[in-house]
């Protein structure tokens, strides 16, 4: 069958024809395996049958009311329990259509955040090289680093977005001397940043805790986001997490900042995106979610917030997330993220490093479900081309990026291509063995593929 629609692969995907768990039914009666919940979306599986009832609940009830006229009960029972679940972090919250939406958001709000405090000099933001907070014009002015954005540079604002280095302890801490002298390097680097570019025109530093698309599931080493937090509380500016890819319990903490070992108050974040495991694939949702410094800001003086959509608060969209929220809650599904984590590094180490896999993989990182696979470096570009291929051979579905080699000046290390495995909050240890076992298979058929086994 021709397609109709202009899809964003150069080949026509297959079709699906329904889901459970972490199995895919495609319309010729395959069954494949999710090993990354898509874009590393599903949280709680697909088709869980108390979220589908949630959802044909409300929509025999009422589907659809603007937010600037009635709210709805959805959208305020989720915003109350994200609030509730934050710990003080925050006090309100407003939800969007995706990641790239609340990233939008949280830069608007920033501006007039500033332009209520009567500082409107405050109009740039930096952010990290090898990030990735969206695919608006704006988000990919913010994004640095990404090899599929070489169409649009021109468009980019480049007086108003700026960028520090990536975090990327694993080729570039040693080199440092060590983690505490590589943070203690980055936090200077921002910091002049804030000087070169004047610190009372800074709004504000935005950074993935962990960073995902653009690196490839990389922490920072303890002691960075606290050394951050104070660089913005020195000039003033906020400080935004972008969690669309990594929060929301992936970690196996409800955020995903909460996961990195550094004093929580001492790194809590001004603003705060969250997203893919929000709805968990079951509707288009993403939050922003706000401190009481930034809410009491943007209400002040009988203002209010001055940003949104047709379909920002869905309904809908909210009724699947809360359904979402709740499950997690009630199966304790952050306990079994906390369970597996381990267990999936143990079987990946086995499978990849004690193997005849292991000159081939450079390093394997993460934690929760949320784990990613850098390739050696000196295969970069070679396997992320091939590997989903073989492992849709093994009816598993999978992604890879593309790496980057070193740059001639040696300021940047090179990263390999790499790879991600994120099942979903009740995935089983017999699941976790089919997906490695298939990826295993995959990426010895690619090496071999390749000529280089």
């Amino acid at each position: 069958m021709t397609s109709s629609i202009l899809h964003r692969i150069p080949i026509q995907p297959p079709i699906a024809r329904e889901a459970k768990g972490i199995y895919i039914t495609l319309e010729d009666g395959n069954v494949f395996i999710d090993a990354c919940g898509g874009a590393l979306v599903t949280a709680v599986g697909h088709c869980h049958p108390t979220v589908i009832r949630a959802i044909e609940e409300q929509i025999g009830k009422l589907t659809f009311l603007w937010s600037m006229s009635v709210s709805n009960s959805p959208a305020e029972e989720l915003a109350k329990l994200l609030v509730e679940d934050s710990d003080g972090a925050f006090n309100a919250a407003t939800f969007y259509n995706g990641g790239s939406e609340s990233v939008e958001a949280a830069m608007k709000v920033t501006k007039q955040y500033f332009f209520q405090k009567n500082e409107p000099q405050r109009v740039k933001f930096i952010a990290r090289e090898r990030s990735y907070h969206g695919d608006t014009i704006s988000t990919l002015s913010l994004t640095g680093g990404n090899p599929y954005t070489a169409p649009f540079n021109d468009l980019y604002d480049k007086e108003h977005f700026h960028r520090v280095s990536a975090v990327y302890p694993f080729r570039n801490a040693a080199k440092a001397g060590g983690d505490a002298a590589y943070v203690a390097s980055l936090i200077r680097e921002l910091d002049d940043k804030f000087q070169e570019l004047g610190p009372d025109t800074v709004c504000a530093f935005i950074a993935e805790p962990i960073a995902g698309a653009g690196l490839g599931i990389v922490k920072a080493p303890d002691g960075y986001f606290e050394g951050v937090r104070k660089i913005c509380d020195k000039y003033g500016a906020l400080l935004i997490y972008d969690e669309v890819l990594c929060g929301q319990g992936r970690l196996g903490t409800t955020h995903a900042w909460q996961s990195l070992g550094e004093k929580d108050r001492a790194v809590r974040p001004d603003l705060q995106t969250i997203g893919k495991c929000l709805g968990g694939g079951y509707a288009p949702i993403a939050a922003l979610l706000f401190s009481q410094k930034v809410s009491d800001g943007i209400k002040i003086n009988g203002n209010w917030l001055r940003h949104g959509h047709t379909y920002s608060n869905h309904i809908l969209s909210c009724t699947a997330a809360l359904a979402v929220q709740r499950l997690i809650k009630s199966e304790n599904l952050l306990e079994n993220v906390n369970a597996i984590g381990p267990y999936i590094e143990k079987k990946l180490k086995l499978s990849l490093k004690d193997s005849d896999l292991a000159p081939f993989v450079a390093d394997i990182r993460g934690g929760g479900t949320l784990w990613g696979i850098e390739f050696s470096l000196e295969f970069v570009g070679k396997i992320a081309g091939f590997f989903p291929i073989f492992c849709y051979q093994e009816n598993l579905l999978a992604v890879a990026v593309p790496g980057t080699p070193p740059n001639d000046d040696s300021s940047f290390s090179g990263i390999g291509d790499y790879t991600s495995i994120a099942p979903p909050f009740n995935v089983s240890k017999e699941e976790v063995d089919m997906i490695i076992e298939k990826f295993s298979r995959a990426l010895r058929n690619t090496l071999k593929n390749l000529q280089l086994l």
